[in-house]
């Protein structure tokens, strides 16, 4: 059976393309078939799929898709689609107040579309896995949706090979929180 992940946010600059890329090159190195999708308009993960063609597949058991960083038809119908799918929406938010904000927006529609039991949403970009505002949107998100106990840390680009570290968080990720 087919397994969705969608990266999705109601705004740009959380993450959601950086995060698919080492998804699926995690995904990959681990032996399963991964599939890709750019809804983005900015096309960062389609640009990294054509460079690492080997890691990708027509039909895969994983599909990794990109969503846009708004809410748009688009968003809206990937997110209708995705009721009788199996599903992993994945929110990456910044430890601030603004993401915090857009983090609840996404909260509410995911809500609005019966997804929540279907969403993790996750801190991208803090300080330290132990940052305390990373800590303290994460409890004040954890009252109302699931929160991933992984941190991802700010780091380079992924668009280079990642190093330990990154591997180490995006493993973690996968393992404990999709429990592939």
């Amino acid at each position: 059976m087919t397994k969705y992940i969608l990266l999705m946010a109601s705004k740009g600059g959380v993450g959601k393309s950086s995060i698919c890329k080492q998804l699926a090159r995690e995904l990959h190195r681990i032996g399963h078939k991964v599939q890709a999708e750019d809804y983005d308009p900015q096309q960062h993960f389609a640009r990294f799929v054509e460079l690492h063609r080997y890691m990708f597949v027509e039909e895969g058991d994983h599909i990794v898709i990109d969503t846009q960083g708004a809410h748009t038809e688009t968003n809206v119908q990937l997110m209708e689609a995705m009721k009788k799918e199996d599903a992993l929406i994945i929110i990456p938010f910044r430890p601030t107040e603004d993401d915090y904000a857009e983090a609840l927006r996404m909260r509410d529609r995911l809500d609005q579309f019966q997804l929540l039991n279907k969403s993790i949403f996750i801190v991208n970009g803090a300080y330290r896995e132990n940052d305390k505002d990373a800590k303290h949107y994460i409890k004040l998100l954890s009252d109302t949706v699931r929160v991933s106990k992984v941190v991802f840390t700010q780091r380079k680009a992924f668009t280079k090979e990642p190093d330990s570290k990154v591997n180490s968080e995006i493993s973690h990720f996968i393992n404990t929180e999709m429990r592939i």
